[in-house]
């Protein structure tokens, strides 16, 4: 659940104060936040409903995770491409090395933005 969005927010906090209302009693904390997500959950709950299927700046943000991605990509293949040079230092290869472990393990964790 790394990218929550808003719809999200609003079934976990419905699913959680409506469903889960008595076990979210049993602490302390539970009770000392309960006013507070319930105000939170009518704030979310009066958003119109077509605020639900549209990102706001949906167009950008495609727009700069596609960039993300496109430069994520490039980031590991060219690490890989330095770790597999034949010629080139085990220093620099263990850079690339690290480099790429850092920041684009695999291709796996650049997302492409989901549907609406």
């Amino acid at each position: 659940m790394r990218n929550l969005t808003l719809g999200d927010l609003r079934l976990s906090l419905r699913d959680l104060l409506d469903t889960r209302v008595d076990e979210l009693r049993l602490s302390k904390t539970g009770k000392l936040y309960e006013p507070r997500l319930r105000k939170k959950q009518k704030e979310i709950e009066d958003i119109p409903d077509p605020a639900w299927r549209q990102a706001p700046l949906a167009v950008e943000l495609a727009s700069t995770d596609e960039l993300h991605d496109g430069f994520g990509s490039a980031i590991h293949y060219i690490c890989l491409a330095v770790e597999a040079h034949p010629s080139l230092p085990p220093a620099k290869k263990n850079a690339a090395q690290r480099i790429r472990e850092t920041f684009v393990p695999q291709l796996g964790v650049l997302r492409r933005p989901l549907g609406p």
